[in-house]
């Protein structure tokens, strides 16, 4: 590994660190997930994270946002922070550091209530080291179903994505967690409904809905998961949001969008060739996916588990949890 290498882990590291700092100096719980944690169980393949990911108590987010931002920290969206719908990140950028955070509000795919996801992730958070400091990060179980949400969110248009869950489902064959208790926790957060099938993959014993989950995050997850692009449905309430008059506008917004809005949400190298490339290339992946998005709106349904990761179904099996040493036990 290069020294260029070598420093992005060291930055990364100081930004969990920091990051969980800005917490306990205003009196808030951060969690540390993703990333390094995963690397740390054993969950995906050793590899370089571009970012920081933190989980906070949804009553905190707002506090802990302002507490960043007087550190130094702002929010890579600025103005179009929330446009189009609250989001259930916030990613902020510092100048002196070497990477982003992303704050998380609430993980999609925890289909129960916001905190009480939250409590149920922190009550089993374990101490990692990272730059010479013990930061509370998610334990292997909740790490398993937070990357396999992730994983399962993203994977139809991100390979990597759809690698990992693979990878992810391989390494819990081998090695894996407790199958009730991660059965146990996947149900008091609602991530049960929102795997499904890939519960059975990963040996997990399924168990029905409760009566605690969000509905509104569960049709959401549903329309995401079944193909039905809910990020059109989004920009169509948004053109719909508003008069006839103001119509073109916002057709024109969802189609081709302005350059600040675009370049807020979106690493797009400076010039205006590489911007208009980059609106062409995202019109072009919408018209592409427009037909499994129409099937899915009609109820059919254009997304499996095995289409996803390849890894089929197993039996459930218990295996020994990990210690907190980051070894299995055994």
């Amino acid at each position: 590994m290069d020294v260029g290498a070598l420093r992005h882990i060291e930055g990364i590291e100081i930004a969990y660190a920091v990051a969980h700092a800005i917490g306990v100096s205003n009196g808030i719980r951060v969690l540390a997930i993703k990333g390094l944690v995963g690397v740390w169980h054993g969950l995906r393949e050793p590899r370089i994270p571009s970012d920081v990911d933190v989980l906070v108590h949804p009553a905190d987010f707002d506090r802990y946002l302002a507490a960043l931002g007087t550190a130094g920290w702002r929010s890579r969206l600025g103005e179009f922070n929330d446009f189009l719908g609250r989001h259930h990140s916030v990613t902020v950028l510092n100048e002196k550091m070497p990477c982003d955070i992303d704050v998380h509000r609430w993980w999609p795919g925890f289909l129960a209530d916001p905190g009480t996801a939250f409590e149920n992730l922190w009550a089993r958070s374990l101490p990692i080291d990272l730059a010479a400091r013990q930061v509370p990060a998610a334990d292997q179980a909740s790490s398993i179903l937070l990357m396999a949400l992730h994983s399962l969110r993203s994977s139809p248009d991100n390979p990597r994505h759809r690698d990992e869950l693979r990878y992810l489902c391989t390494y819990v064959d081998r090695l894996g967690a407790d199958s009730e208790d991660l059965a146990g926790l996947a149900h008091m957060t609602g991530a049960d409904v929102a795997l499904e099938g890939v519960l059975s993959c990963l040996g997990v014993p399924s168990a029905e809905p409760g009566s605690h989950l969000d509905l509104e995050f569960v049709r959401s997850w549903r329309e995401r998961s079944h193909g039905r692009m809910p990020a059109a449905r989004v920009w169509w309430r948004h053109v719909r949001g508003g008069s006839l008059l103001t119509w073109p506008g916002r057709v024109k917004t969802a189609l081709w969008p302005s350059e600040e809005l675009f370049r807020a949400g979106r690493n797009v190298p400076p010039g205006r060739t590489a911007l208009n490339e980059a609106r062409r290339e995202r019109l072009f992946h919408g018209l592409r996916t427009l037909p499994a998005a129409l099937l899915a709106w009609a109820g059919i349904r254009t997304r499996t588990v095995v289409n996803d990761s390849g890894i089929k179904p197993r039996e459930p099996a218990g295996l020994a949890p990990r210690t907190p040493g980051g070894r299995s036990g055994g």
